[in-house]
């Protein structure tokens, strides 16, 4: 197959997407609000950052058919931390960082499930005219409860802090019919959830928002970090959805230096009207 590598752009589409957190009563959703659904207790995920891939290839529908492009994603956990306070001093603090080992032993993850691996979904490209078409999308996510208890002192401590920062790499993909993996052209992006809380009237209420979403732009070839690279030659598990689920379930679970409890101590930068009844 001819492919027109020169000719290969990939768009970013994103408008509307914007780091926001849905405060629930047993739990805060961090989400990027455009294709965020709540109805009840239903989260609905609707692809918020959407990549169009376009190409010009000299080839068959035959010869088209041995061969698969789609795009793979992988995904770094920069940093991953829910930290709680008490209502007072006495009450203690709890830090949970699920990105440290034991908890996640590695920080770079195939972005894909297991009905579809290694690709970010399941459906083939097309090709008319010459021109080879594939899309994708993505909506990350995540969840904090509103309240843990502190292991040392009983005593329920309150969500004070969320911050989930990870980075992005989108990659279209050609695979030969040998099973060869090509990385045609990619998009390196990166979101940040990074949340802060006050408590009044019984419930957590939005205090600060340092969060950022930075679509990226299309770069031709495969992505300069070597790991990543390495990765788009023979892309294969952990997947990240599955690694950060059994990342946090260990960080609540377990104890240093994921889960730190501790009594009579608040966060330096706890503002002292956390709490409010």
């Amino acid at each position: 197959m001819q492919m027109d590598t020169a000719s290969l752009k990939i768009k970013v589409d994103a408008p509307g997407a914007k780091p926001s957190p849905f405060i629930g009563r047993k739990v805060v959703t961090c989400n990027l609000t455009r294709g965020f659904i709540m109805e009840g207790d239903t989260e609905t995920f609707n692809d918020a950052i959407n990549f169009s891939a376009t190409m010009k290839a000299a080839t068959t529908e035959k010869e088209f058919a041995d061969w698969k492009f789609r795009f793979l994603q992988f995904q770094r956990i920069e940093f991953l931390g829910f930290f709680y306070a008490g209502a007072k001093k006495s009450a203690g603090q709890v830090s949970m960082q699920c990105h440290l080992k034991p908890a996640m032993n590695e920080l770079l993850h195939l972005d894909s499930e297991a009905d579809f691996t290694p690709w970010t979904h399941s459906f083939d490209a097309t090709l008319r005219g010459g021109v080879i078409t594939q899309i994708s999308g993505d909506h990350p996510a995540s969840r904090a409860p509103v309240e843990v208890v502190n292991n040392v002192t009983s005593a329920t401590n309150f969500l004070f802090h969320i911050v989930d920062k990870r980075s992005f790499w989108t990659v279209f993909t050609a695979q030969s019919p040998n099973g060869g993996f090509q990385p045609l052209g990619h998009v390196e992006w990166a979101l940040e959830y990074n949340f802060m809380f006050k408590w009044k009237g019984g419930a957590p209420v939005l205090a600060r928002d340092g969060s950022s979403l930075t679509a990226g732009v299309f770069t031709s070839g495969a992505p300069a970090d070597a790991e990543v690279k390495g990765k788009c030659l023979s892309p294969a598990r952990p997947h990240s959805n599955e690694s950060v689920r059994n990342a946090i379930k260990l960080t609540v679970l377990g104890g240093p230096p994921n889960r730190s409890d501790k009594d009579t101590v608040q966060f330096t930068n706890l503002p002292p009207d956390f709490h409010q009844p």
